[in-house]
């Protein structure tokens, strides 16, 4: 982040001023230590932990004039992408595991179109809970993390099916539903045949049910 002046001097302030404060905190310096960190973040991952924090101290917004440091609009963004990856915890972690690996290459908007096309429930039982990214080849054989293999489960399913054969372990489930598993190989069949694309799916392959 290239910092302002006014910026730069709040920061130099702050440490300036740091082995004056209380060793316990009020709740302006806190804010102030928020803003610091945020101010000094080198990755959006960090900015966004901070920008989070900083606006869940709403009654502490106003001990500092915000407009004049930050830009406010770039920390509400920041932070409802935190507020987002927190909701979808799970999903989050398995994000992050399979881009170290290397061989994350599903998209957001890919990501998005998945969980319309089977109306925000999971795929398998139909339970409207928090969505996971289900392999259905398992990525231990061979399965990619592309939209081609990939549909959303809840968890419970996702752990239930964990490395077995998806038509083994559907069809042997009480919830099983044939209906639903069509659905599960048309979707599959289109995410094929589309090949990839970088940029997601364009709005007239948005596959709602």
């Amino acid at each position: 982040m290239n910092l302002t002046e006014k910026q730069k001097v709040f920061i130099d302030h702050y440490y300036a001023t740091l082995d004056e404060k209380n060793s316990i905190a009020t709740i302006e310096e806190m804010v102030e230590v928020f803003v610091v960190l945020y101010l000094e973040a080198n990755d959006d991952d960090k900015r966004e932990r901070v920008a989070y924090s900083i606006l869940t101290m709403h009654s502490a917004i106003e001990l500092i004039d915000l407009d004049e440091l930050l830009d406010v609009d770039e920390l509400y963004e920041h932070a409802a992408a935190r507020q987002k990856k927190v909701k979808n915890g799970p999903i989050a972690a398995q994000e992050k595991r399979h881009r170290h690996r290397g061989d994350f290459s599903l998209t957001d908007a890919e990501w998005e179109n998945a969980v319309c096309h089977f109306n925000n429930e999971c795929a398998y039982c139909g339970k409207k809970e928090k969505l996971t990214f289900e392999h259905v080849v398992p990525f231990s054989k061979g399965g990619s993390f592309g939209k081609e293999n990939i549909i959303p489960a809840c968890s419970t399913c996702n752990s239930s099916k964990n490395d077995l054969d998806y038509d083994h372990w559907y069809r042997n489930q009480p919830f099983y539903d044939e209906t639903r598993e069509q659905r599960i190989m048309t979707y599959l069949s289109l995410m094929n045949n589309q090949g990839s694309n970088d940029d997601g799916l364009s709005e007239d392959h948005v596959l709602f049910a």
